[in-house]
């Protein structure tokens, strides 16, 4: 994803070869995966300045990746890019991969191939989200794999195994978002999981159990938005976890000033409390981009128009990324890479295709 790369890729000349940064953001622009902003927290790193003229260089089936569909990326601290596949995930240290892929008849490995999420926790341990096959939690140094699936049985276990976004809130809790099984918190003392699923008889309750990205702002809030992989949207979410309640922000036919979609791909929070909210995603049912204010629940749409050469180029938005000059950088899915600079006045999108 746009943000998670263009921090990773600063700092990946210190443990891999600048040949595998390049790669590396080739195939984040290259591949179809949901490279939602899982990791959606405040941005205060600086962008990634490719060299002038840019050269991508593509990393394949050829190189040892085990799959050309890249869902998830990461670099961990050591330097190490990590690549999840719909067939494995990869590790590259920019020369060679080496591959994990889920062994039947053993239960140290990865649970299933598809990988859709992943996240670096404080003691250098991966967690690996699957598609199908719940979480792992994954030490690198002593090839130890854990697992967490759901549990019908078990109302502490995991509230869904296909896991489609995970966030650390600094504050000792990893939240998992699943694609039918709402959200759950993790605590890493007990190793269970606290779920939150939608009820109809409870209007407090989150909106929907398909979510698809996690955000945290800067007062600490937990943004979740929901709808993606074919499940329809409920709009987004705001969790008040001192009373457990998610107060729920939609689109309204008959308000041009509420979101302009229910099916969120990708929230990234403002430093004055305002967010950025992408719709459609992979689901190709968008209605473009909304700068969306909580305080009013009010939003400004930024839409494509055939007719303007300077409007967003889809309004089916994939990931959003804003760098250190305050521009405002917006992947999309079949209109390339749109750039918003910082401005006063009418809003005019550059794009880059």
């Amino acid at each position: 994803m746009l943000q998670r790369w263009s921090i990773a890729i600063v700092r990946c000349r210190q443990g891999v070869r600048w040949r595998a940064l390049c790669c590396a953001l080739g195939l984040l622009l290259l591949s179809a995966g949901q490279m939602h902003a899982r990791d959606g927290v405040a941005q205060e790193q600086p962008p990634f300045a490719p060299p002038t003229p840019a050269r991508f260089e593509r990393l394949g089936l050829e190189d040892g990746l085990s799959q050309n569909a890249v869902l998830a990326m990461l670099q961990d601290r050591h330097g190490f890019l990590w690549f999840g596949t719909q067939d494995g995930l990869n590790r590259y240290d920019g020369y060679t991969f080496v591959v994990y892929k889920n062994d039947p008849d053993d239960s140290n490995s990865l649970s299933l191939n598809s990988v859709l999420a992943l996240h670096e926790d404080d003691d250098g341990t991966l967690w690996i989200g699957t598609w199908g096959g719940g979480l792992n939690h994954f030490d690198p140094q002593s090839n130890l794999w854990l697992r967490y699936r759901h549990d019908e049985a078990d109302p502490a276990s995991l509230c869904g195994d296909t896991v489609t976004a995970l966030l650390d809130d600094g504050a000792g809790t990893l939240w998992v978002g699943t694609n039918e099984g709402g959200l759950c918190a993790f605590d890493r003392e007990s190793r269970t999981f606290t779920p939150y699923r939608h009820h109809s008889a409870d209007s407090s309750s989150i909106a929907s159990n398909a979510i698809s990205v996690l955000a945290l702002d800067g007062d600490g809030s937990l943004w979740v938005g929901t709808g993606g992989f074919g499940i329809p949207g409920a709009g987004l979410d705001r969790f008040d976890p001192q009373r457990g309640e998610f107060r729920h922000f939609r689109h309204d036919v008959l308000d041009n000033k509420s979101l302009s979609n229910n099916t969120i791909s990708a929230v990234l929070p403002n430093a004055d409390g305002t967010l950025w909210v992408g719709t459609g995603g992979f689901s190709l049912s968008g209605a473009g981009l909304n700068h969306f204010d909580p305080a009013t629940g009010s939003a400004v749409r930024y839409q494509h128009d055939p007719a303007d050469p300077a409007s967003l180029a889809s309004d089916d938005v994939i990931d959003l990324y804003r760098d250190s000059a305050g521009d405002l950088w917006i992947g999309t899915w079949g209109g390339g890479v749109d750039r918003l600079p910082k401005q006063e006045g009418t809003a005019s999108f550059v794009h880059h295709r």
